[in-house]
């Protein structure tokens, strides 16, 4: 309770780091101790729900040595921010990747209307809609990931969901080798591992309900290892 729309989290020494697409929030819950507390990534926050104009719209995190990164999705100009968030102490720093999303959209020949972080390649479809990545981790030499259909042709309009996919794509040949409807009701968009076992993996997943509701689903997925 108290995280709406979680769309990205990290599992770190019995802690959860979540973000949240309608807040500027990042969100630090201690599993033992079952608390939740806020890091503010801009000054004067005072609202936890943030209007879709002025959201920051963070739909990635990962985690490098002793810090967090979260990723706007540039979807739009004020969407281009990166937080650096070292954990020790929370410190943060900004950094604009405005340039950087020029690049990407250059490379990938996405329009600035179309670019989205969490933009698609050829994925399986749910219905006849295709899937789409909301976030990957990296294990063992395997790309780990969750794809989700929505039914929409905008990158910034939300849409009826459709369910989540899991799967794996191998980072040698960039082809996708696995895939599993893991939920035809929810969109997954965040992936962390909790527990690695010889013929086991264990990711816990986030839900993003794409609502106001100060709630988020926090699930756990079970693997067996091939």
């Amino acid at each position: 309770d108290g995280v709406g729309s979680a769309s990205g989290l990290i599992y770190y020494q019995d802690q959860l780091f979540i973000i949240s697409d309608n807040s500027n929030y990042l969100y630090q819950y201690s599993i033992g101790q079952q608390t939740l507390s806020r890091i503010a990534l801009v000054e004067n926050q005072v609202v936890e729900n943030v209007s879709k104009q002025q959201k920051l719209d963070l739909e990635s995190v990962t985690l490098f040595e002793n810090s967090i990164y979260a990723f706007g999705s540039g979807s739009t100009e004020n969407r281009n921010m990166m937080f650096e968030i070292t954990i020790e102490d929370k410190t943060i720093v900004t950094h604009n990747l405005t340039n950087f999303y020029k690049k990407l959209m250059h490379f990938a020949r996405i329009s600035a209307a179309d670019f989205n972080i969490e933009g698609a390649i050829s994925l399986p479809m749910i219905e006849d809609v295709e899937t789409s990545f909301t976030d990957a981790i990296w294990l063992d030499g395997m790309i780990y990931f969750l794809a989700a259909a929505e039914r929409t042709l905008s990158a910034y309009e939300d849409g009826d969901v459709l369910g989540t996919i899991f799967g794996t794509l191998n980072p040698q040949t960039m082809k996708v080798e696995t895939t599993q409807v893991i939920t035809d009701t929810v969109k997954l968009e965040g992936i962390t591992l909790y527990s690695k076992h010889d013929n086991q993996l264990e990711f816990l997943l986030c839900e993003d309900n794409d609502s106001d509701d100060l709630t988020s689903g926090i699930y756990k997925l079970s693997v067996t290892r091939e």
